[in-house]
């Protein structure tokens, strides 16, 4: 009797270990995006990442990186909808919204980061971008190399801008920009009413 319970019971932890080991080649389908991932990819949340997605993704929050495909890489989205429209690779997003409107290519929308809610929420083909801070940098759409430190630094007006190469930190600091380019303001409010100026300092 104890050598057919012994026999049993290795029986049946030899099938939990082959279960184990054994993995499927392709996962199988749930309605959770995290299932169908490409390769070296992390989604968490509903309607998280895109089955089509390239490498390297980590991507945590409702909606969030929805549209990737097969040649976005080595993307961080972090927040509601951060990213949800992203098509690009090496962006940084982490907040509600932020990065939500970036699109881009293999040279466009890239190697933006953006912390903060809603932080370069319209930015759509801009790329190199650093932005910190709430509602940061919503001004921009195709402006690179920016950057923008504090609350609405760059953001106040939602002016569709294409300036590039500014720095701008402060609350509202370079606020109202639109093709204002090679400026550099210092403090709140600094350059909050420049609209096109270039090669400007405000402290």
């Amino acid at each position: 009797m104890k050598q057919l319970m012994f026999l049993l019971t290795f029986s049946t932890f030899s099938s939990i270990v082959a279960a184990q080991v054994n993995f499927p080649q392709s996962p199988v389908q749930t309605t959770n995006a995290s299932s169908q991932a490409g390769n070296n990819n992390l989604f968490i949340g509903a309607s998280t990442g895109n089955s089509n997605a390239g490498f390297n993704n980590s991507i945590l929050g409702s909606f969030a990186g929805a549209q990737l495909n097969a040649a976005s890489d080595n993307n961080t989205f972090v927040g509601f909808e951060s990213g949800a429209n992203t098509t690009a690779n090496n962006n940084t997003f982490i907040g509600a919204r932020s990065g939500f409107s970036n699109t881009g290519s293999a040279t466009t929308g890239t190697n933006n980061t953006f912390i903060g809610a809603r932080c370069g929420e319209f930015n759509l083909t801009g790329y190199s971008n650093t932005f910190i801070g709430t509602n940061t940098g919503l001004n921009n759409i195709s402006g690179f190399q920016n950057l923008f430190i504090g609350m609405e630094a760059g953001g106040l007006s939602q002016n569709q801008a294409s300036g590039s190469s500014n720095v701008f930190i402060g609350h509202w600091s370079g606020a109202t920009y639109t093709t204002a380019s090679n400026n550099i303001g210092i403090g709140i409010n600094s350059a909050r009413n420049l609209l096109s100026g270039q090669n400007n300092i405000f402290i």
